[in-house]
């Protein structure tokens, strides 16, 4: 009462109970980087960010991207009933690609998560040729050639996603998409002979669509500590439309639908030994122009893990997936413009089927890591490039599925975990083995370094691979593909520039002998860009009230690729 009476005594006749909700701020994150080469070569800018709290946030991305005067020189030399023909030309790349997107993320409620999408790229690619040869028939001609390839292509996609929780470990999720995707390619060539015999002018136009479309639908439920039973259907279809512009004008149409449903099943045994198993039945409708297929195939994966004890595990595994061909190798016209070798597609190619089983080894101990594993890898009507020589001595570069592929690989991984930094490396061999063929074998490695010490952080990576082998093709690789040394130095934890030496081993080149009948062709390829130059990276990153993030992550992501016709 005494308290009521004081404030009487000073006039006050009424109280309000005012209570100050506590103010949230936002979760903030954005990051801006960009990299160029030196001289000018290749380069981008992108920009990211996020803004938001635990229930809603919205993330974004956008980036610019350019090579500039990429140039590739190359020695041919080529030989067929009725001909040789040798000629050296450069090629020279320019092109550009932007692309934005949006992803918003929601947390409506204690047990739903929601995310929509959307992504547009765009992209335009230049390449010139020009050069000079001699070819020979009944007597030698000399000639120059120049030619231009141009390819512009939109991408839009919108996607969605939605996830419930039932219960803890008991989530189901859904996903749909729609991408939409045009794009032109036009090619031009004209060979000039030094003599009376006539000039060779060719051309090619094609206008492209595609317009696909997803949904995936997962179904998981962790019924005990270690046992997990899931189960779920994917649905893909795409359609595209190729014309050929010029005369005769024709088109070409492509379907592919596909239906996959599976089951899958995780659980521990005996405490020590881990089996996942996933079977289902994929169902393919395929229509390539006039010819249809369609196919009902199973696909299944089965591991087994074999936990030792904390130093030593061992894993099997089993997996059995089906793979049908892109439009690209499909499309029946001729995109080449070469006068002596044209490149058509195979309207009547099938899906291949692979067969793949790997086995490995984990040792670890006191930052020691080493993992000996082989693999096995059958692969049934393999799609492959073929080639034939016509009537008129053009040689035709098509595709076939290859009845039986084999692949046989040892690889040991291997990598060490310093005190403040650690080095890594990896060797592996390849054994392939094509229907009616001899063995082959290459080689691949890699090997590299990282170390940090105060606000410098250095990384060294070399990749090489001896050669790569198809049906008709052996290519030989000269120097590490991949030789770089990189130093990085922190401002501040948020920001740092960077600087690296890439083919610091020199000048990247190859051999490629092809041969099909009476047809070879060897050709020896320099990559100017590929060679000793340096990079210069900078990198800023923000964040304020990390704790305010929202837990979803970026669920969502454009699958598509593009239509495109060009190599």
């Amino acid at each position: 009462m005494s308290s009521k009476r004081r404030y009487i005594k000073d006039g006050i006749k009424s109280i309000i109970n005012i209570k100050l909700k506590r103010k949230n701020h936002p979760y903030i994150w954005y990051e801006l980087a960009t990299r160029h080469d030196i001289p000018l070569c290749n380069g981008f800018g992108v920009g990211y960010f996020e803004v938001g709290n635990p229930k809603y946030s919205l993330y974004g991305r956008s980036s610019v991207s350019y090579i500039y005067h990429n140039d590739i020189d190359s020695d041919i030399s080529r030989s067929d009933t009725g001909y040789k023909q040798s000629f050296s030309q450069r090629n020279r790349q320019d092109k550009r690609n932007w692309l934005g997107e949006l992803l918003f993320k929601g947390n409506p409620s204690q047990n739903d998560y929601l995310a929509a999408h959307a992504y547009v790229s765009t992209g335009h690619t230049k390449n010139r040729q020009y050069g000079e040869g001699t070819i020979e028939t009944e007597m030698p001609h000399d000639y120059m050639f120049n030619g231009r390839n141009l390819d512009k292509s939109v991408i839009v996609t919108s996607s969605g996603y939605y996830k419930h929780s039932f219960a803890k470990g008991n989530e189901l999720e859904a996903r749909i998409a729609y991408n939409y995707n045009k794009n032109d390619y036009s090619s031009d060539r004209a060979d000039i002979f030094a003599d009376d015999t006539n000039d060779i002018i060719a051309s090619q136009l094609f206008h492209n669509h595609r317009h696909s479309a997803s949904l995936q639908i997962d179904y998981q439920n962790e019924y005990s500590e270690t046992g997990v039973l899931s189960a779920g259907a994917h649905t893909s279809l795409q359609i595209d439309r190729i014309e050929h512009i010029h005369e005769p004008y024709s088109l070409f149409r492509h379907n592919d639908v596909n239906q996959y449903i599976y089951a899958g099943w995780v659980n521990k045994f005996f405490g020590c030994l881990w089996f996942n198993a996933s079977a289902g039945i994929e169902g393919v409708w395929l229509k390539a122009g006039t010819h249809s297929n369609h196919y009902f195939r199973p696909r299944a994966a089965v591991g087994l893990t074999w936990v030792i004890n904390s130093n030593n595990s061992l894993e099997l595994e089993y997996q059995l997936s089906n793979n049908s061909p892109e439009v690209n190798v499909l499309n029946p016209f001729n995109t080449s413009t070469d006068m002596m070798v044209q490149s058509v597609g195979n309207p009547y190619l099938r899906p291949q089927y692979m067969q793949y089983i790997p086995l490995s080894y984990t040792f670890n101990i006191k930052g020691l890591y080493l993992r000996p594993s082989v693999y096995y890898k059958r692969i049934t009507d393999m799609l492959s490039p073929t080639g034939y020589t016509n009537d008129e001595g053009i040689f035709i570069y098509t595709y076939e599925n290859h009845g039986r592929f084999t692949q046989i690989c040892a690889v040991m991984n291997a990598s060490y975990r310093l005190k403040n930094g650690g080095v890594y490396g990896m060797a592996g061999w390849y054994g392939n083995y094509f229907k009616e063929q001899t063995a082959h074998s290459a080689f691949t490695s890699q090997f590299g370094f990282y170390y940090y010490l105060n606000k410098f952080s250095f990384y060294g990576d070399v990749s090489y691979d001896n050669r790569k082998v198809s049906k008709m093709s052996v290519t030989r690789y000269y120097r590490p593909s991949t030789a770089e040394l990189q130093v990085n130095y922190n401002f501040t934890p948020d920001f740092y520039i960077g600087a690296c030496l890439t083919h610091a081993t020199g000048e990247y080149h190859t051999r490629t002998v092809t041969r099909s009948g009476n047809y070879m062709e060897i050709a020896n390829v320099r990559y100017r860009d590929s060679n000793l130059r340096p990079w210069i990276i900078l990198r800023y990153t923000f964040r304020k009230n990390s704790d305010r993030k929202i837990k979803l992550n970026k669920v969502l992501n454009s699958q598509e690729k593009g239509i495109s016709l060009g190599k």
